[in-house]
């Protein structure tokens, strides 16, 4: 049986741009089934959002977002809205925006012993793996280190430009990450730290991924605080270890 969103979509055959924002309070979607699975199926699709609904619990409705659109360029994921996410055909996809964490229930972090869960993610990155930009905030960070202690995180050869936002005690999974993305030329790294020094500010220099010792050329550092030893180590960490780098900023951030 068609979904909601398929019957609509099935009406739109040039469409190239939706943003979909889905109601958790939404009682009628509560009694029908129709609702328990959102297909965006489209070879005409170019952009494609879900925006973001505030609500003060989690979905009660256990919903499935499927994404399968060849022709689709940019897709931005913001708040966890749907119980699992499956993506295909994503090979057009060349900038991704990323404000999720891959919902299990509000405030809890999957179990990385979950299989199917594990799997589900496993599977989404490989399918965004061919990505040039990518733009994730410190939730779905949280998500990525998570994840990384029981799978790994694909490569992301074609990603040149990343923006990342990482709280200061995170800063330790920063080159694992980056050493995913060999190519990467451009970093604006976000950095929200704690009112004490952060531990997880020691970059240390055993610690140094192929792109930034070969291929960045520009890395922008904002902060939320002003923490001077942070911002020091956090800029002399690339400034050390770069042979390429032509530009590098710091500066401290609104967040």
């Amino acid at each position: 049986m068609a979904c909601a969103s398929e019957k609509v979509l099935s009406g739109c055959p040039v469409l190239e741009e939706l943003t979909l924002a889905r109601d958790p309070d939404d009682d009628y979607a509560l009694r029908n089934d129709e609702f328990g699975v959102m297909r965006v199926r489209s070879r005409s699709l170019k952009r494609f959002r879900v925006s973001f609904k505030p609500s003060w619990h989690w979905s009660r409705v256990n919903c499935t977002l499927e994404i399968d659109a060849l022709g689709l360029g940019y897709m931005s994921l913001r708040g966890d809205q749907f119980d699992s996410i499956v993506v295909k055909n994503l090979t057009s996809l060349l900038v991704v925006e990323l404000d999720i964490k891959f919902f299990v229930k509000f405030g809890v972090l999957f179990n990385t012993w979950n299989v199917s869960k594990s799997n589900e993610i496993r599977d989404f990155l490989n399918e965004i793996s061919s990505v040039g930009h990518m733009i994730i905030s410190l939730m779905t960070v949280y998500a990525f280190e998570h994840y990384s202690r029981a799978g790994m995180i694909p490569k992301f050869n074609n990603l040149s430009r990343l923006e990342a936002m990482f709280h200061g005690k995170l800063l330790q999974f920063l080159p694992a990450f980056l050493e995913c993305c060999p190519n990467l030329k451009h970093l604006l790294l976000k950095v929200v730290h704690s009112e004490e020094i952060d531990e997880g500010l020691e970059l240390t220099v055993t610690d140094v991924p192929w792109c930034v010792s070969s291929t960045l050329e520009c890395v922008e550092i904002q902060e939320k605080l002003e923490l001077k030893e942070g911002k020091m180590k956090a800029t002399s960490y690339f400034l050390g270890n770069s042979s390429v780098l032509k530009k590098t900023h710091s500066e401290p951030h609104s967040l």
